[in-house]
């Protein structure tokens, strides 16, 4: 699983995925996008799609978070800041 907070990294990290293993192995995951696959050996989710749902994806032996730094910023996350 990749998890990505913006609808673009959602989308580039997909159609690099699908470039590697094959457009039927990867799904996403992105209400944004009107896209709920689930059924995927890979899955590249919105990090505020799977929030609350991450049981509905079952398990992953790998999940990669993009661009999880925002250096120097102050952040308010889901969880607090």
């Amino acid at each position: 699983m990749v998890v990505a907070h913006r609808d673009k990294l959602v989308q580039q990290n997909a159609a690099a995925l699908r470039g590697l293993i094959g457009d039927e192995n990867v799904g996403t995951y992105a209400a944004g996008m009107f896209k709920r696959d689930k059924h995927h050996a890979a899955i590249v989710a919105m990090r505020d799609s799977i929030h609350r749902r991450t049981r509905e994806l079952g398990r992953f032996d790998v999940v990669m978070i993009d661009e999880c730094h925002i250096q120097g910023a102050k952040i308010k996350t889901i969880i607090g800041d």
